[in-house]
């Protein structure tokens, strides 16, 4: 019988558990490019010099990169490439703190395009870069960093669109 009340215990508690955040923060910077921007590094475009295409398809088509929080080319080339930087209200960084949590429920919308990271967020505490996470709205795909949490299932809150009300 206490086998039977332990087990229920232990059943319980998990369904209890709350998810959990990605990041402890206390400061995001949001930062953008245009599909417009995105012109100018095209392979197309004579005047862009190669090196800055490659930085460019560097940040924004690998979905493997950064590796690292202490990536200072990374940082670097996302001020440069990403004209479009916000300091997240502090009033909406609870809201945040919601949208990048770790859920249960599985993703259920698979994307088959090819992603482009025109959206990068940021996080900071006290100063310090705690979590980085690249965000493609067309293909509903992201790129996160700095978390040990299961990020797989971003996505299945309509996390993506509760973002976008964030920067709008």
């Amino acid at each position: 019988m206490n086998k039977i009340i332990l087990l229920i215990s232990f059943i319980l508690l998990a369904c209890l558990q709350k998810d959990k955040p990605f990041f402890d923060f206390d400061e995001v910077y949001h930062y953008q490019t245009t599909e417009n921007e995105s012109r100018l590094y095209s392979e197309r475009n004579p005047d862009t010099p190669q090196l800055e295409k490659d930085e460019y398809k560097k940040i924004t088509y690998s979905s493997n990169y950064p590796k690292s929080l202490n990536d200072n080319w990374f940082l670097e080339r996302v001020e440069k490439y990403f004209p479009k930087k916000q300091k997240i209200d502090n009033r909406k960084l609870n809201e945040l703190s919601e949208i990048f949590t770790e859920r249960k429920e599985k993703k259920t919308i698979f994307s088959a395009c090819v992603p482009i990271y025109r959206n990068i967020f940021i996080f900071k505490k006290n100063g310090k870069v705690v979590g980085i996470s690249k965000i493609c709205f067309g293909c509903l795909e992201e790129h996160t960093i700095g978390t040990r949490r299961n990020t797989e299932n971003f996505g299945s809150h309509d996390e993506y669109e509760k973002l976008k009300k964030i920067i709008q």
